[in-house]
């Protein structure tokens, strides 16, 4: 009989630490996330700061923006400006890395990327702070002072 109280209690613990891992999961991705792409992925590397949002908004360091969402392991952060760029990636090392794939929309492509519509890129959390979200624009409604740079 008290084997299968602490059978049940261990059982209910481990129950209670995987839901909470699982709520907890999405919570870990915004924050600053240092950023490097390569349209092409021709080994030439550029990079930027990206900061990514609760409210599912980000914002990078280059005039960048858009929207994120997760399924799964799997992160897509769909910009709104430039050539409307979706980066898909998947977690390592424990939720801190991204890395992925990304790829113009079609239609929208500058010569900026090097008139290459595709690329690779990959993405390593910051222990820095979140700035301010204020200044993340609405993907419906850019402000005229944002870039329209491809290169996010």
């Amino acid at each position: 009989m008290r084997k299968a109280f602490y059978f049940g209690l261990l059982a209910l613990v481990l129950m209670v630490v995987g839901i909470s891992e699982v709520t907890d999961a999405k919570m870990d991705i915004p924050g600053k996330w240092s950023l490097t792409y390569d349209w092409g992925c021709t080994g030439s590397l550029s990079k930027y700061a990206l900061y990514i949002y609760p409210n599912h908004n980000f914002k990078s360091a280059d005039g960048g923006y858009g929207t994120w969402t997760e399924t799964g392991s799997t992160v897509k952060l769909i910009y709104s400006n430039g050539c409307k760029p979706k980066y898909t990636g998947t977690f390592s090392n424990g939720r801190l890395n991204l890395e992925g794939t990304m790829k113009c929309t079609p239609g929208q492509m500058k010569l900026t990327t090097g008139g290459v519509g595709n690329g690779c890129w990959n993405a390593v959390k910051t222990n820095e702070p979140l700035p301010s979200n204020s200044d993340t624009v609405d993907s419906e409604a850019p402000r005229s002072s944002r870039s329209s740079s491809a290169t996010p």
